[in-house]
């Protein structure tokens, strides 16, 4: 309390001097324990908490939206640091939303222990933690910040900023108080200074953890390595699955479709332990992302078959918690996308989608859908694959556009595709009776090889990088697509005996 006090958060405010109308919210405070990259208590944190679910729209707030980066620009951006060595280092901000000025009269009960009840409350001066808006306005008052020392929102994504400046070249990663912060080697202690002078901030020095993600760098070897092994033993150990068998895949190639069951077995915390499968699938750990993807499916639907599948993807977790990403300077920038299809194999008849980008030889952006229609036949959904990967391609191409970086520049963007057809279709578009959603998307993808964007070339099923994100597939072949996938061909997942499923 002192410190919102010295920072000018809030006023004492006599409680009967409340404004008729106005609301009057309980505040509480909440503590954390900060981790380390080694799992290791760092610091202990502590926050005063507005309970903002009290907060009536329209009186005490209107507009809370707020803007984080996504995870597959920000692979992109470390995949960029990787190949130009450019410098990286953290900085956080301390209590980020304290520093913005609030919008409403918002009147706050202190704290247990604090003097609630007393002759006075809070009145906020500035945002507060659990307030609803309080995301919203930090972000305002931060990219107002960041744009007055000359930097640029990205177009596809406000939270991504750069700056060329003297021939030094910077970008600005905003993850709500936590900046990334690349440069050109050799620049970046002016550039933290600069940031340092805006904000409240810490310098945590070279990036080493950022979003669970423990990050190591090889500067001479131009390598950047991403791994979440501290994140995963915590959440397997949460789930009480430390000491059960290892498993040498998420899921089994033999594994029956699942279908819904009703009611769910509320027993078992299915949703959470999701929640936390899907946060790894999505940061760092493409090899799950099938799995996870299609148990979320079952969230409100789900029993013994589901919860036994959701374990399993525990278990592999625990066998492969060292497993990385790992970006090389060495390798070619831009490589290749793959793109397949799973023909209506599971539940309802819907065709999966999966694409996986590689840059700096490891994945950046990856993808396992079920498409939202009923494809009439295996072309039809490799057409409605194809037309998803090519626009998440567009996509990466003009983040990398508005970045400067001109690797593609004048070059179509290769997607491999496992299905002939496919492809001698789009090279060679004839008209035929398809259903308007096909159709769409077929000739979008025809005028996307027309005008030079992208180019579709066949890549064999064995070798398709695409395949493990749209089915499960037998230990071998789902090892060594995800080794190339994750640019770590050496995974070392053996401690004692393994089977292969299906072989």
């Amino acid at each position: 309390m002192g410190r919102l006090k010295n920072q000018d958060v809030y006023m004492d405010f006599p409680r009967h001097l409340i404004p008729l109308g106005n609301q009057l919210l309980t505040s509480g405070v909440v503590c954390r324990i900060k981790h380390d990259t080694d799992g290791s208590e760092l610091l202990l944190k502590s926050h005063v908490v507005v309970h903002g679910n009290r907060q009536i729209a329209g009186l005490s707030y209107s507009n809370t939206f707020s803007n984080t980066p996504d995870l597959g620009l920000i692979r992109i951006v470390l995949a960029i640091t990787a190949y130009t060595n450019l410098d990286c280092h953290m900085v956080d901000v301390t209590g980020a939303y304290t520093h913005t000025p609030i919008d409403r009269e918002l009147y706050i009960e202190y704290p247990e222990g604090y003097g609630k009840g007393g002759p006075t409350v809070m009145k906020l001066k500035k945002a507060l933690y659990g307030v609803h808006q309080s995301g919203r306005l930090w972000e305002e008052y931060r990219n107002a910040k960041i744009l007055a020392i000359g930097y640029c929102p990205n177009q596809k994504d406000v939270s991504i900023f750069t700056r060329m400046r003297n021939s030094v070249f910077s970008i600005i990663v905003c993850y709500v108080n936590d900046f990334v912060v690349c440069c050109t080697a050799g620049h970046i202690e002016p550039i933290k200074q600069e940031i340092i002078s805006l904000f409240d901030c810490k310098d945590l020095g070279e990036l080493r953890l950022f979003l669970g993600l423990a990050i190591k760098r090889d500067r001479a070897n131009r390598t950047l390595t991403m791994t979440m092994q501290s994140y995963i033993k915590s959440i397997v150990k949460s789930a009480g699955l430390e000491d059960a068998v290892w498993a040498t895949t998420p899921m089994s190639n033999t594994q029956p479709v699942l279908e819904p069951i009703m009611p769910p077995d509320y027993s078992y915390p299915y949703v959470m332990n999701l929640g936390w499968l899907f946060w790894v699938a999505r940061t760092c750990r493409p090899d799950i992302a099938f799995t996870t993807s299609l148990l979320t499916r079952f969230s409100n639907c789900y029993g013994s078959p589901h919860i036994t599948a959701l374990k399993r993807v525990f278990k592999y977790l625990t066998t492969t918690a060292s497993i990385s990403i790992t970006y090389d300077g060495h390798k070619p920038f831009y490589k290749v996308t793959y793109s397949d299809t799973d023909y209506a194999s599971q539940h309802g008849h819907k065709s999966v989608s999966g694409s996986v980008v590689l840059m700096a030889g490891a994945a950046v952006a990856w993808s396992s859908k079920r498409q939202t229609s009923i494809s009439l036949s295996t072309m039809e959904a490799e057409f409605v694959a194809l037309c998803n990967t090519a626009k998440e391609v567009m996509s990466i191409r003009q983040f990398l556009d508005d970045l400067g970086i001109a690797y593609e520049s004048g070059v179509p963007s290769p997607i491999l595709c496992n299905n002939q057809a496919t492809i001698e279709s789009v090279h060679n578009p004839t008209h035929k009776t398809r259903a308007k959603h096909i159709n769409i998307a077929f000739n979008f993808i025809c005028n996307e090889i027309h005008k030079g964007t992208i180019s579709v070339s066949y890549m064999p099923t064995n070798d398709n990088l695409a395949d493990m994100l749209t089915k499960p597939l037998n230990t071998i072949k789902h090892h060594r697509l995800g080794g190339s996938i994750l640019s770590n061909c050496s995974h070392d997942l053996v401690r004692g005996s393994v089977t292969c499923d299906g072989e």
